[in-house]
């Protein structure tokens, strides 16, 4: 099915939106698909706070666009992110003992910074066209999946730099490949490639060749936005990453999520498609439909 063909199942909505404003990264948009690039290309997309910023505003801009159901960050070249880049930021990591800019402290926004990422209401993928280290793999942790080429090379060596993990990375490691496999990743700081058992449960995906992730990636962005609803991903997501201490209480609150979802025109159109064997042609959005508990 062409891409036209996946648009076309979709209502279409203005983008009320100003991706062009960027310069560490750059964004295109591909129907209900926006997609940004690492644009760093000659630093080997090395990480800065601009960066970081930009890649928050991104995240936060496809969040009110209903044009938006899917977002994507990659990177331009062969490297995805190769980590902190030490020219922009004085040689080692002693800028992180220094007050905060304002636009530094966005970072911190809600004590959160890439970490309130899991909070986006919209499916999150992250493609890595190539290596990714340090912050270059913790960065996209947050996101729902992670795409790459088996011999894409992960590295979390924080140990090796004399520093710690970061970016909430101590906490979604261990929710995403376990404790014990999380203990031997950032213990031993090493280079691992990405289909090394330890990783493997980081990977929606694993695809043979560099230049096959991107269109993989975009393969299930677009199946997604086309096949599921965007506001019971919305739902689906608060329930994954907020859980409850009991499985009662969680049971609760999917029961509550239930009485708005079910009784809601996503909720027939999907059902109807199912029946009548089509695409369905979704018309909830999240700026209207999302159940007030979210």
């Amino acid at each position: 099915m062409s891409l036209q063909a996946h648009h076309a199942t979709l209502p279409q909505h203005t983008s009320t939106q100003d991706y062009s404003k960027f310069k560490d990264i750059e964004v295109r948009i591909d129907g209900p698909v926006a997609i940004a690039y690492l644009n760093r290309e000659k630093s080997l997309n090395g990480y800065t706070a601009l960066m970081g910023i930009e890649i928050i505003q991104f995240f936060d801009k496809i969040n009110i666009d209903d044009q938006i159901r899917v977002g994507v960050l990659t990177g331009k070249g062969r490297v995805f992110c190769a980590g902190y880049d030490f020219s922009a930021g004085g040689g080692d990591f002693s800028s992180f003992n220094t007050p905060k800019t304002a636009e530094e402290s966005m970072l911190e926004r809600d004590g959160s910074g890439l970490v309130n990422l899991i909070n986006n209401r919209k499916v999150t993928i992250a493609a890595l066209n190539g290596p990714a280290i340090g912050v270059g793999i913790t960065m996209v942790l947050p996101l729902d999946m992670r795409i790459a080429a088996k011999e894409t090379k992960v590295g979390f060596i924080f140990n090796r730099r004399g520093i710690n993990a970061e970016a909430g990375s101590s906490y979604f490691l261990t929710r995403l490949v376990g404790q014990s496999a999380a203990l031997g990743i950032v213990l031993r700081g090493d280079i691992r490639l990405a289909s090394h058992n330890s990783l493997q449960p980081l990977f929606e995906e694993l695809v043979d060749k560099n230049d096959q992730v991107l269109p993989k990636a975009l393969e299930i962005a677009h199946e997604i936005a086309r096949e599921t609803s965007v506001v019971s991903n919305a739902v689906n997501k608060a329930l994954l990453w907020h859980q409850k201490p009991t499985p009662q209480q969680q049971e609760n609150l999917e029961a509550m999520a239930l009485y708005h979802l079910g009784a809601s025109a996503d909720s027939k159109e999907g059902v109807k498609a199912f029946l009548e064997k089509r695409s369905p042609k979704w018309p909830n959005v999240i700026s209207k439909d999302l159940p007030k508990m979210l």
